[in-house]
């Protein structure tokens, strides 16, 4: 991968700081091929795509669960029993 000729600009944002600018520079690290068609992925409609998972994440009561431990014991016992044999 150190062939790459976007890799040296990509590692060195890595290491910087965590905001927007170092996410969007580090964007190549989360595909497994940089080319067209992942930079197209990557770069339309990111705000788009987080747009229904920071509503759920936001909504009221999205953490309520976490003042019910019956609740939770649950719900992973649930989803362990369903899981795979």
């Amino acid at each position: 991968m150190t062939a790459e000729p976007w890799y040296p600009a990509v590692a060195a944002a890595a290491a910087g700081d965590d905001g927007d600018q170092t996410r969007l520079a580090c964007l190549p690290f989360c595909y497994g091929r940089w080319d067209g068609a992942a930079r197209a992925h990557a770069f339309v409609g990111m705000s788009e795509r987080a747009r229904p998972v920071l509503a759920r994440l936001y909504a009221d009561g999205a953490f309520d669960w976490l003042d019910d431990p019956a609740w939770f014991t649950a719900a992973v016992t649930a989803f362990l029993d369903g899981g795979p044999a």
